[in-house]
């Protein structure tokens, strides 16, 4: 057989190339190899990788309102003290009711009653109330709740806005100390 007979079986009697016969995919004819896109794959990831990174970063700094805990140095070597703190309230065994009410738009009234493990009212303590703000700073306030007798302590005051608020009722006594954390709802 000579060339052409060969050519003209391989193209068939129209001259257009038979399925499968002599095609490598990277032919004469300019086509791309097969699997020319895979390098695109990682391409394509590491962009997305990159463009969602970007993204976390850009909401991470532009949402951040400042040090969650101020003096974290101070107060982190000073944790075992405060282990030891919470111990001894522990070991007191007061009991120590605390009522919030919030009668109107963002007012409020706190009242708390201190009595030790024997359940004798406990007279002459310092209570004070550190109202925080955890969703932002800058709103946090201390009110200074005043003794009305029988072991019985009350405030009243305002929010400067509405939401989730925490209150630390800190009572110094001469018997000892005692710290309670409620979270509250102001309309």
């Amino acid at each position: 057989m000579s060339v052409e007979n060969l050519q003209g079986r391989r193209t068939g009697s129209s001259g257009a190339a038979l399925s499968g016969a002599g095609s490598s995919g990277t032919g004469s004819s300019g086509g791309r190899p097969p699997g020319w896109w895979y390098p695109w794959i990682f391409v394509g990831f590491f962009f997305i990788t990159v463009a969602v990174n970007g993204t976390m970063v850009f909401f991470a700094i532009s949402s951040w309102t400042g040090l969650e805990t101020q003096h974290y140095w101070e107060r982190g070597t000073a944790y075992n003290a405060a282990i030891d703190g919470a111990r001894d309230q522990r070991k007191r065994g007061w009991q120590v009711g605390i009522e919030f009410q919030a009668p109107d738009i963002r007012s409020a009234r706190l009242a708390v009653d201190i009595k030790d493990h024997a359940g004798t009212i406990l007279a002459g303590a310092r209570v004070t109330a550190e109202v925080v703000r955890p969703t932002s700073e800058g709103h946090d306030f201390t009110v200074e709740l005043s003794d009305r007798g029988q072991g019985r302590y009350t405030a009243d005051f305002a929010f400067p806005l509405p939401g989730q608020w925490d209150i630390r009722v800190v009572a110094d006594h001469p018997q000892g100390d005692y710290q309670e954390v409620k979270r509250v709802i102001v309309k």
